[in-house]
């Protein structure tokens, strides 16, 4: 049985600290210097870094309906002008170079689908940007050609997978960078085009055949240009080229190669002019990916995403930002899947734009109808209804509203009713859905805090609570307790600077103030939401009594008060919150401190414990080994084991196991991918080829949400490697629930 002493001399960060539970949301941004590449084996075109207002180092995937951000345990850092190109053969995206925040990089990482992992080739190219890369498949080599980085490169090199080996083709293009380059797959040759040269903006097609450069002279060519986007479709065998720039002209044109000539393509519909642009082609959609770029002018990047089907550019979707701002009114629509946002304050006033965000990416709703624009209001979703409803707020000549608006899904509808509530900004308002009601309280009026309660049934407001109720407050913070079918309140200000840190429940009848033994200290503008997951209302952050920003997380069980320690979104107050019910977690938006905020947070649920195998096997006598788990490795486990297949009967054993991965690519095929400081456990196996190793998961909470990787070696002469060892697929182990 392995002991708790061996799970943290592997893992000594483990119990370190505890987890980060608030995560950036995914928001696909804008961004201009991204690459993109297809993904064969798992059929999807792979984007890394570009630059928005930063050097960016996400990873996202197009599946053809949808981006999706991947989270790895290791990422490169962020880049621009990089390059990558999938290697067919290994099931690898390769990627080289780029302009990082530290210069231009000479590091070489590769994508296996789930992680990233940083090569380590005996021989190194200069560090680059603006070099082109691809796979040549008749070869099984990665092709780099140019870049800047000391100097301007017109060097060759190739990757196959454990070494760069530079070329000394006979034939070469002059030294140049920000190339468009890909692979002809059905002429086996690379194919190069422009660049600039010197400061020179070139229109040269180079192809490379393996051996040799050759310059192509077709009777037309594309305007001279750099920054543009090639890839080769290879239903149609040509190669795509879109956009790109000279001097401080961008293009909009899309031209096609098919290894003789270039032909200029008429389609009716095509993206903005732009550069720093990227393509990928996706054989199983038969279409030319494009995504983000910057243009028209020299200040704007795109995030749209485009495909060309050989005769017209089709858009797929444009994701843009909101402005920063607080004070915005927040809900989450689960027909629709997304998050709501009406309004809020910049520097300017308030604001009267409707955003939502689709799990992946912003984007601006255009409705006919628009309220007036507010900052304070009160939103929420009404689930029986299928509508947000938004109360009140401050306009923009700071006066107080009390008018009525429901989205209806695609537009704004003002509502009335014969009574309403009296004007106000800063008040609270949930759905409570075991009675179908939206609940409103507090707020600031004409005469002060208020201390009212009103419900909306769908037709009319109806005042309720007239009796023993809380304090008059307004920047309170208010849930929905669904599992208890409470609305529960807690803090705020008085309305005269006086900061409270008290918790009220609503159960439809009366309001009861609670007595929790821990208490959150005072404060006012907070957010709070119910997770419905963990059955917990949780509020961050506000301002204390002297208008300091706070940045800390509370979960409110219905008996007492927690402080979870996390990492998680920077101090404010002011910003908005709701409970994701599709993908069950709490998001929060926006708000401010010193400045206004833009970003969106997740507060994620405990990690589901998994057992994951990944890389590749080498064989020994008996087959693949296998290496395997014998239940979901859970917190506090008592009788998982780790268990060892189909390995040379009485062999000697091995399993490492370590927090991180190092790939070494071995003789055979083999793969290894844990580092030289990993933990190693020796053993025996059975007359049967088998071994369990038990493995007692210690009950400690920061154990959730980690990983830990194993992998077995086991002693064969038959094996594949070096004909001496058989090697398992590596097991990835996420502890959790």
């Amino acid at each position: 049985m392995l002991s708790a002493s061996v799970l943290a001399s592997a893992l000594p960060s483990v119990f370190a600290q505890s987890p980060d539970r608030w995560i950036d949301a995914a928001v696909h941004e804008p961004r201009s210097a991204a690459v993109l590449c297809y993904d064969a084996a798992r059929q999807r075109v792979v984007m890394f870094g570009g630059f928005n207002t930063a050097r960016n180092d996400e990873t996202w995937e197009w599946d053809g309906v949808a981006w999706i951000q991947r989270r790895p345990n290791t990422q490169p850092p962020g880049r621009r002008d990089h390059a990558i190109a999938y290697d067919a053969a290994r099931q690898r995206v390769v990627m080289f170079g780029g302009n990082l925040t530290t210069g231009n990089g000479n590091d070489t990482w590769e994508w296996d689908g789930s992680d990233w992992h940083q090569a380590s080739p005996a021989t190194v190219p200069p560090g680059r940007d603006g070099h082109g890369l691809a796979y040549d498949a008749a070869r099984h080599e990665v092709v780099m050609f140019g870049g800047q980085g000391a100097t301007e490169y017109g060097d060759t090199w190739v990757f196959d997978g454990v070494d760069w080996t530079q070329k000394s083709p006979p034939v070469s293009p002059s030294s140049r960078e920000l190339v468009g380059m890909t692979y002809d797959s059905v002429r086996q040759r690379v194919v190069l085009f422009g660049g600039t040269s010197a400061g020179v903006q070139l229109a040269e097609t180079w192809e490379w055949d393996g051996t040799t450069w050759q310059q192509a002279t077709p009777a037309a060519s594309p305007p001279q240009r750099h920054r543009l986007g090639l890839a080769f479709d290879a239903v149609r065998n040509r190669v795509v080229l879109f956009g790109g720039s000279t001097g401080a002209t961008r293009y909009d044109d899309t031209w096609e190669w098919d290894g003789a000539a270039w032909a200029q393509a008429a389609p009716a519909t095509h993206p903005v002019a732009r550069d720093r642009v990227s393509l990928a082609f996706h054989p199983m959609l038969a279409r030319t990916v494009l995504f983000g770029g910057r243009g028209p002018n020299n200040t704007t990047n795109q995030g749209d995403t485009w495909e060309w089907n050989g005769a017209d550019w089709i858009l797929r979707g444009d994701s843009a930002l909101p402005s920063a701002r607080d004070g915005a009114g927040a809900a989450y629509d689960p027909k629709e899947q997304t998050l709501l946002v009406f309004g809020g304050r910049v520097a300017g006033g308030p604001l009267a734009d409707t955003w939502a965000w689709t799990g992946a990416e912003w984007r601006e709703l255009l409705p006919v109808n628009v309220p007036p624009a507010r900052a304070g209001a009160a939103m929420a979703f009404d689930v029986a209804r299928g509508r947000a409803v938004l109360f009140g707020g401050t306009s923009g000549s700071n006066v107080a509203l009390n008018d009525t608006w429901e989205w209806t899904g695609n537009d704004w509808q003002a509502r009335s009713s014969p009574t309403s509530p009296p004007a106000r900004t800063g008040g609270a308002m949930v759905y409570d859905a075991g009675r179908g009601r939206m609940v409103l309280f507090g707020g600031r009026g004409s005469a002060g805090a208020l201390d009212d309660t009103w419900e909306w049934n769908g037709t009319q407001w109806q005042q309720v609570g007239l009796g023993f109720r809380p304090t008059a407050r307004v920047d309170h913070g208010m849930a929905f307790d669904a599992v208890r079918g409470r609305v529960v309140v807690f803090g705020g200000d008085d309305g005269t600077g006086v900061l409270m840190a008290d918790t009220w429940e609503w159960d439809g009848l009366l309001w009861n103030q609670a007595a929790p033994a821990t208490i959150p200290p005072v404060r006012a503008g907070h957010a709070m939401s119910f997770d419905a997951v963990r059955a917990r209302a949780v509020l961050f952050g506000g301002r204390d009594a002297n208008f300091v920003a706070l940045g800390d997380t509370w979960e409110f069980d219905g008996l007492d008060w927690v402080q979870q320690v996390s990492g998680g979104p920077q101090a404010r107050a002011a910003c908005a919150a709701a409970f994701d019910s599709v993908r069950q977690r709490v998001l929060l938006f926006g708000g401010s401190d010193t400045a206004f905020f833009s970003d969106l947070w997740e507060y994620v649920p405990p990690a589901s414990a998994d057992a994951v195998p990944f890389g590749r096997a080498c064989a020994g006598s008996l087959g693949l080994p296998f290496l395997g788990a014998s239940e979901r490795p859970a917190v506090g486990s008592a009788t998982f084991a780790l268990r060892l297949m189909r390995v040379l009967p009485g062999a000697p054993v091995a399993i490492a196991l370590a927090a991180q991965r190092a790939p070494l690519f071995l003789p055979g095929g083999c793969e290894f991918y844990l580092p030289a400081t990993a933990l190693w456990l020796s053993s025996t196996a059975s007359a049967a080829g088998e071994l369990t190793y038990g493995l007692a998961i210690p009950n400690n909470a920061s154990l959730r949400g980690r990983h830990i990787d194993f992998q077995a070696v086991a002693l064969d002469p038959a094996g594949g490697f070096l004909g001496a060892l058989s090697i398992t697929r590596g097991l990835d182990l996420l502890f959790g629930q």
